[in-house]
């Protein structure tokens, strides 16, 4: 099975939380901040996705992103990363998004990082 970590960070908290699930086990690593990202998953891969959380949703280019990538019935955990806020809907937005895009997710956390206006 292939590991695949794909996390949208702006400011860095999310990536954070990220490094944590990287550092144990073999992934490889998408950041979809900035770079292109794989367009399709198969039955025998399991992707982690990670974002951050602004006003209990995710962030609207996260959409367009995952819009890009299909899975095919891919198992995925979806894991969304906030500070110092509720989560609101954030989760629940990205299960039924990593869905319509061919995942079947199995597992959702949610994960707290220094807010990002937090310059403490």
């Amino acid at each position: 099975m292939n590991s695949n970590v794909i996390y949208f960070s702006p400011t860095g908290g999310t990536k954070a939380v990220a490094e944590l699930i990287i550092n144990d086990l073999n992934s490889q690593v998408f950041d979809m901040t900035v770079s292109v990202l794989p367009s399709f998953f198969n039955e025998d891969d399991i992707v982690f996705f990670l974002v951050p959380v602004y006003g209990g949703r995710i962030p609207k280019p996260v959409y367009e992103r995952m819009k890009l990538m299909h899975g095919n019935n891919t198992p995925a955990v979806v894991i969304t990363v906030y500070g110092n806020h509720t989560v609101g809907d954030a989760l629940l937005e990205m299960k039924e998004l990593a869905k319509e895009c061919g995942f079947n997710v199995f597992a959702a956390a949610e994960m707290i990082a220094p807010h990002s206006l937090d310059k403490s």
